[in-house]
């Protein structure tokens, strides 16, 4: 009785340790699976953050998480842990992030619009050593010839300098010369001749009209601006994507490809350079068959001045030289293309091939009265076409507008009062499209 006794014993606690051990491996092996998904609920930030990214086949964007991307296609996975392939993607932003005011720290401007804070560490044969503040001390410099640039800041842009070379008031006496200001306020111009020494030597050699060479110390200059003249402006037959940085850098970009959070790709002044994906805020893609509006010439403007200081339309900035900002929900939110357009104006376009649709994003300039308003009308091939709140635009955060295009030849904006004696003001029209 005793030995069955101790036997059934024996096989019980045999039977309970076989079940612990069971139920150690079941929680052992959902252990990972509900890691993984808490990974996926809770993603790690910048690298792992929620875009909205814009494609041809839908009005609204897909959300999710970029895994790789290129020309053609963008791979991401959505929220609910699928992944997708989006064809022809053309705009991505990613989400809790507004994209930040043009650098006004050291940077330089590219002819092709690229404006990278960073420092100037040398010159080499009519290039510039440039050190980007994004990429740290640790990779290499970039090489960028005299004939990709419009000018280069030394120093934190002056409070009272425009952001566009084209408003510098010191130019305007200098045309067709290489310009430098120095921070003492003085300005010289002449030839700048190339200087291959090394970082610690860097000395800018200019060459007046006189014939006399000046060798200038970096410490002393300011600013410099290169003549536009010996600029080289081409616009690529190929997909370009724009780059907006968390340090507030533009960078264009060909032959762009997203992969291991590294977004690789061509400047286009022709170096090949990696940006950490954790880096970019937005990115937006345009091309010949995609292009923006404002690459597209107008075949006719139509503006009738309703006071005496009254513009017409204005492209890439406000008159003097600030940026296109549109109303945010917050805080204004920079554009890096689009229009300034006042009320009594028309702007008319032809349109060379088929596209799906025009988008923008529209509102009042951020500094105008709270109780401005004016009112929109798109006309596609003569055809008024329907907008929100019958195209009443009023003080408030920027709406997107998406017109059907099909088979469109002809495309009209116009902005005008929504009833005579309104307060009117400047309407932005940011990042205008056409999607094929």
């Amino acid at each position: 009785m005793p030995v069955r006794y101790h036997s059934f014993r024996l096989t019980l606690l045999r039977a309970r340790m076989l079940i612990s051990n069971a139920f150690l491996l079941v929680v052992l092996s959902i252990i990972p699976h509900l890691l993984a998904q808490e990974t996926q609920d809770k993603l790690p930030s910048l690298t792992g953050s929620y875009w909205s990214v814009w494609y041809p086949g839908e009005f609204t964007p897909q959300r999710g998480v970029v895994l790789e991307m290129e020309a053609s296609e963008t791979r991401l996975r959505t929220p609910e842990g699928q992944e997708r392939i989006l064809r022809g993607a053309y705009h991505w932003q990613r989400e809790g992030i507004v994209p930040p005011s043009h650098p006004t720290g050291a940077h330089i401007i590219t002819t092709a619009g690229d404006r990278i804070t960073g420092t100037i560490r040398g010159l080499d044969t009519g290039r510039i050593l440039f050190q980007p503040t994004i990429l740290g001390t640790q990779t290499s410099q970039w090489r960028v010839p005299f004939s990709a640039l419009r000018a280069a800041w030394l120093i934190d842009l002056p409070a009272d300098i425009p952001t566009d070379p084209s408003f510098y008031s010191w130019l305007e006496t200098r045309k067709n010369l290489d310009v430098l200001r120095l921070r003492n306020g003085d300005v010289m111009s002449g030839i700048l001749l190339e200087d291959s020494g090394a970082p610690e030597q860097l000395v800018w050699q200019l060459q007046t009209p006189s014939g006399q060479t000046l060798r200038i110390a970096p410490e002393q200059i300011a600013a410099i601006c290169f003549n536009p003249t010996l600029a080289r402006r081409r616009l690529p037959k190929e997909p370009q994507l724009l780059l907006v940085l968390d340090d507030g850098s533009r960078l264009h970009l060909t032959r762009f490809r997203l992969a291991n959070h590294q977004l690789h790709g061509t400047t286009l002044w022709g170096i090949t350079v990696t940006i950490p994906w954790q880096k970019v805020v937005l990115a937006s893609a345009t091309s010949p068959q995609s292009p923006r509006l404002t690459d597209l010439a107008p075949s006719k403007i139509e503006h009738q001045p309703y006071w005496e200081d009254s513009l017409s339309p204005r492209f890439e900035q406000f008159p003097g030289g600030p940026m296109l900002q549109l109303i945010g929900q917050t805080t204004p939110v920079t554009v890096d293309w689009g229009f300034a357009i006042a009320p009594r104006t028309t702007i008319h376009y032809e349109l060379n091939q088929r596209y799906r649709r025009l988008e923008t994003w529209v509102s009042l300039r951020p500094t105008a009265a709270p109780d401005s308003r004016v009112q929109l009308r798109i006309l596609c091939d003569d055809k008024p076409m329907p907008l929100p709140q019958n195209g009443v635009v009023s003080y408030g955060p920027a709406q997107l507008l998406q017109i059907p295009l099909d088979k469109v030849r002809r495309l009209t904006l116009m902005v005008d009062f929504p009833s005579r004696g309104e307060t009117g003001a400047l309407t932005i029209w940011g990042w205008p499209r056409l999607v094929p």
